[in-house]
């Protein structure tokens, strides 16, 4: 998950400090995005049925040829060959990719360093420019593996072998969240595949607190910057210094209370912010984001509602608003431009478990991601801390929990500051009406007032047609095949049709065990028709889920897998495109990419 620091698992301190640093330009143009790769947690490993492919000497024409009954990770000898899981980190920027030394084991320590060249486009490194760079930093994690070759009849005592890897998850960190931040320090979940034909996650056997559940999830810590630091002067204005929406003597109110509660000794870094910017530049009361609003048709659960919240494409308010950022917008601006920041995907998200009747509220703090807004679900007096953005959900105990440093929760009614010493997810206290832990915006001094919502309690909604549907459909298939077909061009890929149409029923069940979690995503008769298919293949393939944006980030997604890349001029491909649409064409993009090698 992203959570922050460099401890451990269990304790891990916030690292990602506010863009207050020195700014400077580059001598020559010259910068650098540093990254420096820790250590990862929880690896998959190897599943049985890859350990059992060997060749035969290459002049048996009487039966298939067969791999030896074993598969050497990278670097291996006899010895050390049984190892789950040989792991090394690519790193993709733009068009730079660059990766760390291959390690060992599911949980690998790499203390390597990366270094990738920068050049903002026009060479301009200002900081209106820097922030309208929307790229995105990709992290990889591979096993590479060392597979026996048959044998040559010319000498049949050479062994010879050649190289391969299998994907096994990544996650995106956005250039603006290095930038904006200065330096992201932090353990990051993987984001792995729903299906993978060549590895399978075991619960961690790290030691855990007493009352926790061992963890199945993949994380990598990870150290990134920017050589040398560049221009990040923060563009917000002092709600003092806006035109508001608000009486005077709220602004006034919310200014001096703001003020007071970060003199408080454990508030200097926490984000608290009574007022937030709308779309007109006026300064508003956070609250009158807050009110039950009814989700897309058919979307009546937790559930559902956390999946469309997390589909609604993400991004940076420097990059909507150009020269501007910290900007909200309602929930019906953030539908129509289908692109929000955090705080437009957490309030979303609070006012549909409002409508189903849940008590819920919206979190800013401090993340691996720098300033960020989670949803609080309170159900049934179990607190569940929600990141809107990814649908990832955490117990209040869980301390793997991403959000480090709790800043203000708020709703409709109140806003309440977090004045402890405690800011971790699963350390706050969450009584809300302590004033050891608490400090509320509306109090005695300033009671409560009734303000009006600047939400609509009527969202317009629009169905997604099944003729866009049909056509995205076709357009990414072309455009990853076709990718696939210049990426490889020393070979003329072969494609496997029959394989196609297993892989699309695979897919078919995919959205609703991202959705749900408690299915097999694959069905008896896809396992079946599967099976057929590794008896006359090597078979190396993986589903992948984007939020759909454009074409060109989900082939930038395939070719960052390096599924395409493998020696073997035999080799086939198959690839499978189902997209899932919801309303307003927030569509959920399911695609499978496999390579298959004859036997």
């Amino acid at each position: 998950c992203l959570t922050v620091g460099g401890v451990c698992v269990c304790c891990l301190t916030v690292a990602v400090q506010p863009a207050n640093a020195a700014a400077s330009v580059p001598v020559d143009g010259e910068c650098t995005i540093l990254i420096q790769v820790v250590r990862g947690t929880n690896l998959p490993q190897r599943k049985g049925h890859l350990l059992s492919r060997a060749p035969s000497r290459s002049g048996d024409d009487d039966q298939p040829r067969r791999r030896r009954d074993r598969v050497m990770s990278a670097d291996s000898t006899d010895s050390d060959s049984d190892l789950g899981v040989s792991p090394f980190v690519q790193v993709n920027f733009m068009e730079h990719e660059r990766r760390t030394v291959t390690a060992h084991g599911i949980d690998p320590h790499w203390h390597d360093s990366i270094t990738i060249p920068f050049e903002p486009p026009g060479g301009d490194f200002s900081e209106k420019n820097l922030r309208l760079v929307a790229e995105t930093v990709y992290f990889n994690v591979f096993d590479e593996l060392t597979v026996p070759l048959p044998t040559d009849d010319r000498d049949p005592t050479e062994q010879r072998f050649k190289r391969e890897r299998r994907w096994l998850g990544g996650f995106t960190l956005p250039f603006s969240t290095i930038y904006e931040n200065v330096k992201v320090e932090g353990t990051f979940e993987l984001r792995k595949p729903a299906i993978s034909l060549s590895h399978e996650t075991q619960a961690s056997s790290r030691k855990v607190p007493s009352g926790h559940e061992a963890s199945t999830r993949t994380t990598l810590l990870v150290y990134a910057t920017i050589e040398p630091p560049l221009s990040t002067a923060s563009d917000r204005s002092t709600d003092q210094q806006l035109a508001s929406k608000e009486a005077p003597e709220l602004v006034r109110y919310a200014g001096a209370w703001l003020e007071s509660t970060r003199a408080l000794p454990n508030c200097k870094l926490r984000t608290i912010q009574p007022l937030a910017i709308n779309l007109s530049g006026k300064s508003v009361c956070v609250v009158r984001y807050i009110r039950p609003q009814l989700p897309p048709p058919g979307l009546d659960s937790v559930e559902s509602v956390v999946r469309f919240v997390s589909l609604v494409p993400f991004l940076p308010d420097s990059v909507t608003f150009v020269g501007r950022s910290n900007v909200w917008s309602t929930s019906k601006q953030l539908l129509e431009m289908r692109a929000g920041d955090w705080q437009e995907h957490a309030i979303l998200l609070c006012n549909y478990l409002l409508f189903l009747n849940k008590t819920a509220y919206v979190v800013l703090g401090y993340g691996v991601d720098g300033e960020c807004a989670f949803t609080l679900l309170q159900d049934n007096n179990q607190l569940t801390m929600i990141n809107p953005v990814t649908g990832e959900s955490w117990l209040q105990n869980d301390t793997m929990c991403p959000m480090r440093r709790i800043g203000m929760i708020f709703n409709d009614q109140n806003i309440w500051a977090n004045v402890s010493k405690r800011e971790e997810a699963w350390r706050v206290k969450y009584k809300l009406h302590s004033p050891k832990h608490w400090r509320p915006f509306f109090d005695v001094r300033f009671p409560h007032r009734q303000l009006s919502s600047v939400q609509e309690e009527a969202l317009a909604y629009t169905e997604t047609a099944e003729a866009y549907v049909k056509r995205l459909e076709v357009d990414i298939d072309r455009a990853v095949t076709d990718a696939i077909r210049g990426w490889r061009k020393r070979f003329v890929p072969r494609w496997n049709r029959n394989c196609n149409r297993i892989l699309k029923q695979m897919l078919l069940r995919c959205e609703e065990w991202a959705t749900l979690r408690d299915i097999d995503p694959i069905s008896q008769q896809s396992h079946s028709e599967l099976g057929r298919i590794m008896t006359a293949y090597e078979l190396n393939g993986f589903p992948l889920n984007v939020t759909y944006t454009d074409v060109q980030e989900i082939v930038d997604r395939v070719k960052a897998t390096s599924i395409h890349d493998n020696n073997d001029p035999a080799a086939e491909f198959s690839v499978a495109v189902h997209v899932v649409p919801y309303v307003n064409r927030v569509c959920s993009v399911w695609l499978f990419v496999a390579s298959l090698i004859p036997k």
